[in-house]
């Protein structure tokens, strides 16, 4: 019966240390998702501020060219 304990026990040890391990690659695929999702936010304020600026170059211009009209 000791015997018996034993070996579920070490069955569970071995669980539980296969299950730390994929929550640890998860956790580091959840980072790395994480860094992506910052990197794509930080491109989309970048391109919002490129196209303002250059709507705002297109304004100025239209107001420039029709004010000389």
């Amino acid at each position: 019966m000791e015997e018996l304990i034993k070996q579920l026990m070490g069955q569970m040890n071995n669980r539980f240390d296969k299950l730390e391990q994929e929550t640890g690659q998860m956790n580091k695929r959840f980072d790395k998702l994480e860094q992506d999702i910052e990197g794509v936010k930080q491109e989309i304020v970048n391109n919002q501020t490129e196209n303002r600026s250059y709507f705002k170059h297109i304004e100025t211009k239209i107001r420039t060219t029709t004010t000389h009209i």
